[in-house]
C-alpha cells in the first residue's frame, strides 16, 4: 500500500491539510497575493536591487544606482500565482498522485487560495492517514509521526516535497543581510506554519536527523518575538498583533535534493537558488543551533502581557522568553535538551542557557525583576496610539441595509428550529480570519469551533454559531435576481467551510435560469455540498421577513 504518491500526500496534508468529516481531504495552496514579483538584479552591477517604489535602488554602495532610486520595477518578472497554481495542481500533482491513488477531484480557487479536494476510495488509505496523524484532522495541530522516520529515503522525501509544496513560501523579500565574494545579501525560503506550536521543532529534528539539514533560524509567533517592545499591546493597542504564524527559515542550498511541483514555487526557489550561488557564500551554512546561546541581563525583554494567553501552547504557556532559542527547547529539540542533561542546573540552562551556574533563585531574580521593570518603563514612557474610527461609505447601501434584519432572522431561525440561542456576527467587511483577529472576545469564545476556519479566505456577510451545540450558518445576502453565478460564491465558501446550514437569500426572486437548473435536476446534488447538505434559497422583504423555498 506504500508509495511515493501517498507520502507526498501526507506532506500535502500535514502543510496545510484538513481531514474532513466525510473523509475527504482539502488541501490549501495558499497565495495571499495573487501576483508574486520575482527577484530584482542591477542592470549595472548585478546586486541585488530592493525598495517599494516603482523604482527601485542597488543595494552595492560602490555602484550609481545605490545613490538613488532609479532602478525600474519592472526588471522583476511576475508570477501569476492563482493562475500557475491551478496550472501545476492540474498538470503536476494530480497525475503524480494518480501513479498510485485512486480518487476523485475538485480545484476551488480565490485570489488568495486554491484548495484541492480529494476524495480517495480506499478505505485502506484512508486508515493509514488517520492512524499516521493519530486522529487529528487539521494542520493547526497535526504532527510528524514518529514512525516517518524508519521510512525509506524515497518516502521521507516525498513527504518533505508535499509541505514545500503547500506551507513553503520562496520570495525575494526574505533575504538577509550577508557578504559573499560577489556581492552581499542571501536569499532564505521559509516554511510557514499557522498555530501549530509542535510541528517547527518536528520538523527541525526531523531534517537533521534524515537529511543533514539545518534550520537557519525558527521565527516563532510568541508574544515576546513577534512584539518584545510591547508595541502592538501598548502603543497600537492591538494585542493580537502580537501573535504570527511561525517560520522555519532554511537556505535553498539546502533543498536542492528536493523536487517542487507547484509553480511559481519551483521557478522563484530556482531564482532565490541562482542569486545565493552566484553571490558565492563558499558552502557555509549557518544554523541556530551553533549560534550563541548566552543571555546577558542587557538581552532580558520585557514582561509581556499575552504570554498567558490560550493560544499558546501549554508548555510555553506562562513562560517568559528572550531567545527563540529557549521555545525550541521546551517544545522539543533532541540537541538542546542532550545539551541541557550536562548542565549543571536544568532550571539556570532554560533561563540564559549557562551549563555552569547554579544559584537558580538569585539568576531567576534578576531575569524576572528586569523583564518587570522593563514592561513598566514602556508602559510610562510611551504613549498609547489615539484611535479614531473612519466609517467607510458603500455604494450598494441597499445590501448593507439587509444585514441587521438577516442578523436578527437567523437568531430567530435557530432559536425555533433547534432550540438553540446563538451568536450572529456581521462579517461582510473582512475575511474570517481578519474578523475574528480583531474581536478577540468572540474569537476566544468559539476558539475550538472556528481555529480551522482562520486560514480560509473566504467572506460570507453573516455568520452564526449557536451557543450550545456549536453549530456554523452562513448567509450570503444578494440583491440581484438569484443565479448560477450567486449560487457559485456561496457554494464554494460552503464546500471549504462546511458550515452546518449555508442560505443564499436575496431581496429579488430566483432567476429563471437557476429555476431551470433546479428543476431539470431531480436529485438537486449540484445544491450540495459536504455530507450531502444542501444551499438553501431564500427571498428577504422589508416587510414579509425570509421566505425560504427548498427546505
Amino acid at each position: 500500500m506504500k508509495n511515493t504518491g501517498l507520502f507526498y500526500l501526507l506532506g500535502l496534508i500535514c502543510g496545510k491539510g484538513n481531514i474532513l468529516s466525510n473523509n475527504n481531504l482539502a488541501i490549501n495552496f495558499n497565495h495571499k497575493d495573487k501576483y508574486l514579483e520575482g527577484i530584482a538584479h542591477c542592470p549595472k552591477c548585478g546586486w541585488l536591487a530592493t525598495g517599494f517604489s516603482d523604482l527601485l535602488k542597488c543595494k552595492n554602495s560602490n555602484c550609481n544606482n545605490s545613490r538613488s532610486n532609479c532602478i525600474d520595477r519592472n526588471v522583476r518578472k511576475i508570477f501569476n500565482q492563482k493562475e500557475n497554481a491551478r496550472k501545476s495542481i492540474d498538470e503536476n500533482i494530480i497525475p503524480f498522485l494518480k501513479k498510485n491513488l485512486s480518487f476523485e477531484h475538485q480545484i476551488l480557487s480565490t485570489d488568495s487560495t486554491t484548495i484541492l479536494i480529494l476524495d480517495i476510495k480506499s478505505k485502506k488509505i484512508i486508515e493509514f492517514i488517520t492512524i499516521f496523524f493519530h486522529g487529528k484532522t487539521g494542520f493547526d495541530n497535526f504532527e510528524i509521526d514518529d514512525g516517518l522516520n524508519k521510512e525509506s529515503n524515497e518516502f521521507k522525501t516525498e513527504f518533505v516535497n508535499g509541505l514545500l509544496d503547500t506551507c513553503g513560501f520562496f520570495n525575494q523579500g526574505n533575504w538577509y543581510p550577508r557578504t559573499g565574494k560577489n556581492g552581499n545579501t542571501r536569499m532564505r525560503v521559509y516554511l510557514q506554519i499557522v498555530r501549530n506550536w509542535n510541528l517547527p521543532i518536528q520538523i527541525d529534528n526531523f531534517l537533521r536527523d534524515n537529511f543533514k539539514i539545518p534550520t537557519q533560524t525558527i521565527r516563532w509567533g510568541h508574544p515576546n518575538i513577534v512584539d518584545p517592545s510591547l508595541d502592538y499591546f501598548h502603543h497600537q493597542q492591538s494585542p493580537n498583533g502580537a501573535f504570527k504564524e511561525h517560520q522555519i527559515k532554511l537556505l535553498p542550498e539546502t533543498l536542492q535534493n528536493f523536487k517542487i511541483r507547484l509553480e511559481p514555487k519551483k521557478t522563484l526557489f530556482k531564482e532565490l537558488l541562482n542569486h545565493n550561488q552566484k553571490v558565492d557564500f563558499n558552502n557555509k551554512v549557518e544554523d541556530w543551533l551553533v549560534a550563541n546561546r548566552k543571555i546577558e541581563q542587557k538581552d532580558i525583554k520585557p514582561y509581556h502581557p499575552m504570554n498567558n494567553d490560550i493560544r499558546i501552547s501549554e508548555r510555553l504557556r506562562g513562560k517568559h522568553i528572550n531567545a527563540s532559542w529557549q521555545i525550541n527547547l521546551f517544545m522539543g529539540c533532541k540537541n538542546l535538551e542532550k545539551e541541557m542533561l550536562s548542565s549543571k542546573n536544568k532550571s539556570i540552562y532554560q533561563i540564559n542557557g549557562s551549563k555552569e551556574k547554579t544559584d537558580f533563585k538569585k539568576i531567576n531574580e534578576i531575569f524576572n525583576q528586569t523583564a518587570k521593570k522593563k514592561f513598566e518603563e514602556i508602559i510610562k514612557t510611551h504613549p498609547k496610539k489615539v484611535k479614531t474610527k473612519i466609517k467607510k461609505r458603500n455604494k450598494n447601501i441597499s445590501e448593507i441595509d439587509t444585514y441587521k434584519p438577516l442578523i436578527i432572522w437567523l437568531k430567530s431561525y435557530i432559536k425555533q428550529k433547534f432550540n438553540e440561542d446563538s451568536d450572529v456576527f456581521d462579517t461582510s467587511s473582512q475575511t474570517l480570519a481578519n474578523y475574528f483577529s480583531m474581536n478577540f472576545k468572540a474569537s476566544d469564545k468559539y476558539r475550538q469551533k472556528i481555529k480551522n476556519l482562520d486560514d480560509l479566505n473566504i467572506r460570507p456577510d453573516i455568520i452564526g454559531i449557536s451557543k450550545k451545540s456549536n453549530k456554523i450558518f452562513f448567509i450570503e445576502s444578494k440583491i440581484v435576481s438569484l443565479g448560477v453565478k450567486e449560487l457559485g460564491q456561496i457554494w464554494s465558501y460552503s464546500v471549504l467551510a462546511n458550515p452546518f446550514q449555508s442560505f443564499l437569500i436575496s431581496t429579488k426572486e430566483i432567476s429563471k435560469s437557476l429555476l431551470n437548473v433546479y428543476a431539470q435536476n431531480k436529485d438537486k446534488k449540484f445544491l450540495n455540498f459536504n455530507e450531502n447538505k444542501e444551499i438553501i434559497f431564500g427571498q428577504f422583504n422589508i416587510k414579509k421577513g425570509v421566505k425560504l423555498f427548498n427546505v
